[in-house]
C-alpha cells in the first residue's frame, strides 16, 4: 500500500502487452520519452523532434526544433491504450457486480 509505483516494472504486466517482450520494450522507451518531454529534458527533445536551419547567435548558434510525426503518432498510440485500458479497469472494478 506504501510502496511507490514503477511505472516501467508495471508496463509490462498490463494484458495487452504480456508475453510480447518486443512491444513491452516500446511501450518502455515511448513512456521514458513522454516523461522526458514532461520533465524538460533536452534529450527528449532532442530524441522527439526535427532539426530545422540553426542560426547565428551571439555566444553560440539557435536551432528551430519542431515535433517528429513519427514520434507524435507513437506517443498517441500509446497514450490512447493507456487511457482505454486505465478505464476498461476501472469499468470492472467499480461497476460490474462482483461474481
Amino acid at each position: 500500500m506504501h510502496q511507490k509505483v514503477n511505472i516501467v516494472n508495471e508496463l509490462s504486466k498490463l494484458g495487452f502487452v504480456r508475453g510480447q517482450h518486443d512491444f513491452a520494450v516500446f511501450l518502455e522507451s515511448t513512456w521514458r520519452l513522454l516523461s522526458g518531454f514532461e520533465h524538460g529534458l533536452g534529450w527528449a527533445a532532442l530524441r522527439g523532434a526535427d532539426r530545422g536551419a540553426e542560426t547565428e547567435i551571439p555566444g553560440g548558434k539557435g536551432i528551430f526544433l519542431s515535433i517528429n510525426d513519427e514520434e507524435f503518432v507513437n506517443a498517441a498510440k500509446v497514450t490512447y491504450s493507456l487511457l482505454t485500458t486505465a478505464c476498461r479497469l476501472l469499468r470492472t472494478r467499480h461497476l460490474e457486480p462482483e461474481r
